[in-house]
């Protein structure tokens, strides 16, 4: 088993590109997956058969064609990157999971402007990453708090949406791409709540 440290970090990184990727930030997954394996080893290991380099420089605009017609619009949103917009048939945004989001990232220090809504999921994604995120990873009480809150965020949030956000992402996606890794990333959240349980009891 990795080291806490190890295992952290590692974490770290990998959401931290989930969420650069679900902003449409394809450059710095590009760039950083050039220099750093650890996000295109995730996708191989999770049983992702293609290069995530290569297919970004090889059909960049194919892939953000596609990213545009799914989580922006310009009119209808194909699949809507929100928390709030799964939580009633309303399908609108600033609900009451909205609030929660807000209110579990104040705990950690993170605040999000009023004037974007606090549950896309780039911005769940990077809070995990920051949970990730410990100065002094012998600091065990701080470390079992990031655990907990880890646990508690992907099962009360991520777990909550996504399952039905990846049902839109495979019914409405153009290209491979975003329909396999956005299933690979919501199965991993499970996978990843069940080390995540198990790390929490070693602590």
């Amino acid at each position: 088993m990795d080291t806490v440290k190890d295992f952290m970090t590692k974490r770290q990184a990998i959401y931290a590109l989930l969420s650069a990727l679900y902003r449409g930030d394809l450059n710095k997954v590009l760039e950083v997956s050039k220099e750093v394996p650890v996000f295109k080893d995730f996708l191989i290991e999770k049983g992702y058969g293609r290069d995530i380099t290569e297919e970004i420089k090889n059909s960049r605009k194919s892939f953000i064609e596609d990213y545009e017609s799914l989580f922006l619009g310009p009119s209808h949103i194909l699949a809507p990157p929100w928390e709030s917009v799964y939580e009633n048939n309303d399908r609108l945004l600033f609900g009451k999971s909205e609030l929660q989001v807000r209110r579990f990232y104040r705990k950690f220090g993170l605040d999000v402007s009023v004037r974007v809504a606090a549950d896309h999921l780039a911005f769940e994604l990077a809070f995990i990453s920051r949970l990730c995120s410990v100065v002094d990873y012998e600091d065990l009480k701080t470390v079992k708090k990031n655990v907990r809150a880890q646990i508690d965020f992907i099962t009360k949030h991520l777990l909550s949406w996504t399952p039905k956000w990846n049902q839109d992402v495979s019914e409405n996606s153009s290209t491979g791409f975003w329909r396999d890794i956005s299933e690979i990333m919501v199965k991993s959240f499970k996978e990843d709540l069940v080390e995540l349980k198990a790390r929490s009891k070693c602590l």
